[in-house]
C-alpha cells in the first residue's frame, strides 16, 4: 500500500527521512516549548556577551606597549590611537544596536498584545492539532519578534540615512557660506 504525505509517496521516502520525521514529531509533542524558548534566549544572550567581551579584550591587547623597543612603541602608540578610534566606533555601534534592539522589543510587545491576546491565536489554535497546541503561543511570539526586528532595523536605517544626510548638508552649507564670504559674493 502506497500513501502520499507532503507530495511524496511512502515508497520514495528513505529510512533517514522517516526517522527524522518521527523524531521531529516526538520532540514537538513531548518537549516543553517555553523551556526551549528560554534556552534559545539564553544562548543568544551568551553569544552577544561573548562577542562584546572578545572585542573589548582585542582592543585592550592592542594598547599594551611597555615591553616594546622605542620605535616599536611609537608605532604602537599610533596603532593604539587607531584602537581608541576603533573602540569609539564600536561603542557608538553598540549603543545604536542597543537602541534598535530596545525599539524592536517595544514593537514586539505591542504586536504580541494584538496578535497573541487578539484574534489570531484562537484562529490558529482551531486549525492546529491538539498535540501541537502548546507551540502556538511560542511560535507567535517568535513571529512577532521577527516582524518587530525587521521593522526596527528598517526604521534605524532610515534614521541613520536622515541623520547622515542632515549632517552632510550642514557641512556643505557651511562650506558654501565660507567660500562665498571669502570671495565676497555675500554682503556684510
Amino acid at each position: 500500500m502506497t500513501t502520499v504525505t507532503a507530495g511524496l509517496t511512502s515508497t520514495s521516502w528513505t529510512p533517514e527521512a522517516s526517522c527524522m520525521l518521527r523524531k521531529s514529531q516526538l520532540v514537538l509533542t513531548k518537549c516543553n516549548p517555553e523551556k526551549i524558548n528560554t534556552a534559545i534566549g539564553e544562548l543568544g544572550a551568551t553569544f552577544l556577551g561573548a562577542q562584546t567581551t572578545r572585542s573589548c579584550i582585542s582592543v585592550s591587547l592592542k594598547m599594551e606597549t611597555d615591553h616594546l623597543p622605542r620605535q616599536a612603541q611609537d608605532e604602537q602608540k599610533a596603532t593604539s590611537k587607531g584602537a581608541y578610534v576603533f573602540a569609539g566606533v564600536i561603542a557608538t555601534l553598540k549603543v545604536q544596536f542597543a537602541q534598535t534592539i530596545a525599539m524592536s522589543l517595544s514593537i514586539a510587545e505591542l504586536l504580541q498584545t494584538y496578535v497573541i491576546d487578539g484574534r489570531l491565536q484562537p484562529l490558529i489554535e482551531k486549525i492546529t492539532p491538539d498535540e501541537y497546541q502548546k507551540w502556538v503561543p511560542v511560535l507567535l511570539r517568535w513571529l512577532c519578534k521577527y516582524i518587530a526586528y525587521r521593522i526596527a532595523w528598517y526604521l534605524q536605517s532610515l534614521l541613520s540615512a536622515f541623520t547622515t544626510g542632515a549632517e552632510n548638508g550642514s557641512v556643505s552649507l557651511c562650506s558654501a557660506f565660507s567660500v562665498s564670504s571669502f570671495r565676497k559674493y555675500l554682503g556684510k
